[in-house]
């Protein structure tokens, strides 16, 4: 029980972390072996609802679409995820291998921040935890 708290209250500074360097996204990933044999591909991976920022209207907030996308386009796009997580899998859509969360979810609601953190703790999310836009790893496997 004390390693859960541990590891939650460390994921939770990963998050603030995060939030205070001006981070928008959080990519947990199944470790690069399983993506292996599962085919994971970067190019061929796709995101399932995620949204693709057109522009930025006079009071600032953003407007684009809700779509599927290669994850690379998504990540250059620096997309953001709707109301829940978003998941990449591979190209058939079958296979999870990482899902993405908006940071502020995260910080705003405690069960968005329970669900991604148990992903990780009990290991159904098991690989590096990646910043978007900067794309910095900031954690190679949470312990």
């Amino acid at each position: 029980m004390r390693s859960e708290q541990n590891a939650l209250e460390k994921f939770r500074e990963i998050v603030n972390e995060a939030h205070e360097n001006g981070e928008k996204t959080l990519l947990i990933w199944k470790n690069p072996e399983e993506r292996e044999k599962l085919g994971g591909n970067e190019e061929a991976m796709w995101i399932e609802d995620a949204f693709e920022v057109h522009g930025f209207s006079q009071d600032g907030k953003a407007y684009g679409e809700y779509r599927s996308m290669e994850l690379t386009r998504a990540i250059r796009n620096a997309f953001r995820c709707g109301q829940h997580p978003v998941r990449l899998t591979t190209a058939d859509g079958k296979k999870l291998i990482a899902m993405a969360f908006q940071i502020d979810k995260l910080l705003a609601m405690e069960g968005h921040l329970m669900f991604a953190f148990r992903g990780i703790f009990y290991k159904h999310l098991n690989g590096p935890i990646v910043l978007i836009p900067s794309c910095k790893v900031v954690e190679k496997q949470l312990e």
